[in-house]
């Protein structure tokens, strides 16, 4: 498989935790740990890392499915869930806080560093 992320592609999103400065997402089996912005979008709203509602809608996308991932090189990696849900994680220069945005921990024990 060329792109390790669309090993998501047909699992749900089962869990969300939120460790001190980023947070992890699991899909049945692979991970993510986004450590840049998170952008959530929910059918009537969206919300960005540290808003108000984030949290909420976040959590609100677990169980979707996942319909499709997308990397676009230094804008986002993006995750359309079903029901109009969606997750974005920057891959924008000033969002880095260190030397990396997303590990990606896949069904094969491989580990995808962005």
């Amino acid at each position: 498989m060329s792109d390790p992320f669309q090993q998501i592609v047909g699992e749900h999103l089962s869990a969300v935790t939120f460790v001190q400065d980023y947070l992890q997402l699991q899909f049945d089996g692979p991970s993510l740990n986004a450590l840049t912005v998170v952008t959530v979008t929910v059918p009537g709203g969206h919300a960005k890392s540290g808003e108000d509602q984030f949290r909420n809608l976040l959590c609100s996308c677990i169980t979707k499915k996942v319909l499709g991932v997308a990397v676009k090189e230094h804008e986002a990696l993006n995750i359309d869930l079903a029901d109009g849900f969606s997750i974005s994680v920057s891959l924008r220069d000033q969002d880095y806080c260190g030397p990396e945005a997303i590990t990606f921990h896949g069904t094969k024990n491989e580990i995808v560093v962005i």
